[in-house]
């Protein structure tokens, strides 16, 4: 899997090469649908950009804190899963530090888009809590390996 990061907002200061770590780190976590993972993208944006992609796709006018996208792999090219994760960082900063760490906020919405790429689903409250349960699992085991603690800068 190859991880690509585009930074599309300018608000807060972030450590890139800490975020592609962890995000290739919490990639190679998830159980890998057939074909494997090929191309993932994060796009870092905030609560203006990515209130523009909820619009655009799914019809509704606020921010959230992240949207993902599953591609299937192209006949005839590489037999890879490909995705995009669109993560709100100003969310993140935000809830983050109302609730006394914003990496590991930053890190539970990288986490939680991998996870929806994955198929997994929050549609009821236990698949709600499965995903959370799951994405704190590897949150912990990633701070565990120096991965999370310095995504802002």
């Amino acid at each position: 899997m190859k991880i690509h990061l585009q930074n599309q907002q300018t608000q807060q200061a972030l450590n890139l090469q800490t975020i592609h770590d962890f995000s290739q780190w919490i990639g190679s976590q998830i159980e890998s649908p057939k074909p494997a993972w090929g191309d993932i993208t994060l796009l870092l944006t905030d609560d203006i950009g990515i209130t523009k992609f909820n619009l655009e796709y799914f019809a509704k006018n606020h921010p959230t804190d992240v949207i993902s996208f599953c591609y299937e792999p192209i006949p005839g090219e590489s037999n890879h899963f490909t995705g995009d994760l669109i993560i709100n960082v100003e969310r993140a900063y935000k809830e983050g530090t109302q609730r006394g760490d914003r990496n590991f906020e930053l890190a539970f919405y990288i986490a939680h888009g991998f996870d929806h790429l994955n198929g997994a689903t929050d549609d009821t409250p236990q698949k709600r809590a499965n995903m959370h349960r799951r994405e704190k699992k590897w949150i912990t085991l990633a701070r565990d390996k120096g991965l999370v603690d310095h995504l802002f800068t």
